[in-house]
């Protein structure tokens, strides 16, 4: 018979410890923008994003030159992020 070693843990603590990390980690990621949002206010990207999306919509609508874009919806992103949150918390509970 082998014994385990003193400090190895049982494989349903360790997944356990594992899902509380994931939780975590998802979690934090989920509500950073409460953070980061009144920062990004405060220093002025927002309002520099929106004048930049209004100087783009206006060069096309008068048939200025046409441009490669990237728009970056970072609210879709964190509703994303809510919804895996919401999604794990589920497993977790189940588990």
């Amino acid at each position: 018979m082998v014994r385990p070693l003193s400090g190895c843990r049982r494989p349903r603590a360790a997944r356990r410890d594992e899902r509380r990390r994931f939780l975590g980690g998802a979690m934090l990621a989920a509500f950073s923008g409460i953070l980061t949002d009144p920062l990004q206010r405060r220093l002025g990207l927002h309002r520099k994003r929106l004048e930049r999306l209004l100087q783009t919509i206006e060069s096309d609508l008068c048939g200025g030159a046409r441009r490669t874009r990237i728009m970056h919806d970072h609210y879709v992103a964190r509703l994303v992020d809510i919804f895996d949150l919401i999604a794990l918390a589920m497993r977790v509970s189940r588990a």
